[in-house]
């Protein structure tokens, strides 16, 4: 029997083995050549950067506040504070705290009614 290429007998069941790719070396830079500056980006990278460390530091800050504004209504008893546009509540699941400044908050939502 005859293979496809040439006269050669090819052998049935067996699997022809793949050559392994040989990865070729990359050219390295020479000597003397640098790569150019691109001010812009230089620019946005240190703006990034500048931006991320403030946020970083923000959140640790906003972490540490939250928790002693439950260590507080914990102390006091209370699972929700509402008194003028101050509304403060810790919620059952995961003992997470939901907190809004500001905003309208009508009277049904602020009583608390104890029959």
């Amino acid at each position: 029997m005859k293979g496809k290429r040439g006269s050669r007998p090819v052998a049935r069941g067996k699997a022809r083995r793949a050559k392994p790719k040989v990865n070729r070396p990359r050219q390295k830079r020479l000597p003397g050549m640098e790569d150019a500056k691109i001010q812009a980006i230089e620019d946005a990278a240190m703006d990034y950067a500048a931006a991320r460390d403030k946020r970083q530091a923000a959140s640790v800050t906003e972490i540490e506040t939250k928790q002693e504004l439950m260590r507080q209504m914990k102390k006091a008893d209370k699972k929700k504070y509402v008194r003028g546009e101050i509304f403060a509540e810790i919620t059952p699941e995961g003992e997470k705290l939901k907190v809004r400044i500001g905003k309208h908050i009508e009277a049904e939502e602020s009583e608390d009614v104890e029959i």
